[in-house]
């Protein structure tokens, strides 16, 4: 970086040269963060666009860029996305994230502080969606699984999560692709029936088809 950031080839490097280097250097960083984040969100079931979209409010709520936000604005949050929760319940789901995983111990809302960065933020969403369904896309007596072209997007993106794919890859594939992967698998096509031909009657008999052992 400081070689490209050396204009005139002099082997230092002026005042100018020394601000586009911090640049390349923080869009670096940026990048790197938001693959780290897009890999945990769909660690988490979530989609590249719910990423970015929580990502934008996430920097929406943190006027002082302190890289945290507290519950009164995560709240705030919530009904900017038009998914209100009261106060109670949602100080309920941040307890919850603690008792039931051992994995959040660091600083933040699941070690028992009042604010949470953007990994613990996309943790709650989680919580948030498993346990009262919010944000939930697919939800069982929505679903339509009859046929591949059928199925959600997030459907699909679950079931090729469990051949064990390169989730960035995942987050690469159009719709289309994903259909088409789907088939590849199940060795039908995008209008099989799915319960007539294969005897998949639910999204669980669908990721079952779709596990790696």
């Amino acid at each position: 970086l400081i070689m490209l950031a050396d204009d005139d080839s002099s082997g230092s490097i002026l005042f100018d040269e020394f601000e586009t280097l911090c640049q390349r250097i923080d869009e670096k960083l940026n990048r790197l963060r938001f693959d780290e984040e897009l890999d945990l969100g769909m660690n988490l079931g979530f989609t590249p666009p719910q990423v970015r979209d929580f990502r934008f409010l996430f920097a929406e709520l943190d006027d002082d860029n302190s890289g945290h936000l507290d519950l009164d604005e995560v709240h705030a949050g919530l009904k900017i996305l038009g998914k209100p929760i009261s106060q109670p319940n949602l100080t309920k789901m941040f307890q919850r994230m603690r008792d039931e995983s051992e994995e959040y111990t660091k600083v933040g809302v699941c070690s028992g502080a009042s604010e949470l960065d953007f990994s613990d933020f996309l943790k709650l969403m989680q919580t948030l969606r498993d346990h009262a369904g919010l944000f939930s896309e697919d939800a069982a007596a929505r679903q339509d699984i009859s046929t591949p072209k059928a199925l959600d997007t997030r459907t699909m993106r679950r079931a090729l999560m469990g051949l064990k794919l390169p989730k960035l890859y995942l987050a690469t594939l159009t719709r289309d692709d994903m259909i088409s992967r789907i088939c590849k698998h199940l060795r039908c096509r995008p209008g099989t029936l799915f319960y007539q031909s294969l005897k998949i009657d639910s999204v669980a008999a669908l990721l079952q088809r779709f596990r790696v052992d």
